[in-house]
Order: structure tokens, then sequence, then C-alpha cells
């Protein structure tokens, strides 16, 4: 779930209470909340807890998560971040293969 608030840090910090939410992540104008339950029961209680907290909501995006988010969730960097995705072992096998047939 992504948010952007009148207080993005404040509401982070509100969110990680609840049980709900695995994780938050700050983002250039927002914020990602990782949550274990389906976010359309979720967001009303979202958005009365971030209410009552004092903070505006400016923008909601409800979405499931990709395998490039749970990447960067459970790891804290995304596969482009190195330059290249992690090996496969399978380069080293195709160039042997390779310099073997003539």
């Amino acid at each position: 779930m992504y948010l952007e608030t009148s207080d993005n840090r404040e509401a982070s910090s509100l969110l990680e209470k609840l049980d709900t939410v695995k994780g938050v992540r700050g983002k250039s104008k927002g914020i990602i909340a990782m949550v274990n339950v389906d976010g359309t029961y979720l967001l009303p209680e979202i958005m009365d807890k971030l209410r009552n907290g004092g903070i505006k909501i400016r923008a909601v995006n409800l979405k499931k998560p990709s395998m490039d988010d749970v990447f960067v969730h459970y790891t804290g960097r995304e596969l482009r971040d190195t330059g290249r995705g992690p090996s496969t072992g399978t380069e080293k096998t195709i160039v042997a293969n390779q310099e073997g047939v003539k």
C-alpha cells in the first residue's frame, strides 16, 4: 500500500505500531506499507489511525506486491542496485560448453 501524507515520518511511526503492518519503507514522496491482510479491508483502519494522529492523507494506491516489491522488502535493495542481477550459475556453464564444441 502506497501513501502520501502531510507527515510521512509520523505516518510511518503510527503504521508500524499496527499488527497488520509488516513493515514501512520511505519513498521519495510517500511511504509503502507492507501489510499481511487484504489492504481493501485495512485501508479504513489506516485512514482513521492517521487522521486521528492529525495526519492528512494526500494519496493512496493499493496494489498486490510484485516479486520486485517482495525482493526489496526482504533484502533492502533492488536487483538493479548492483548493476546486474544475481548470478544463476549458467554463465560459466555456457562458456564451458561453447569452448568444448568444435
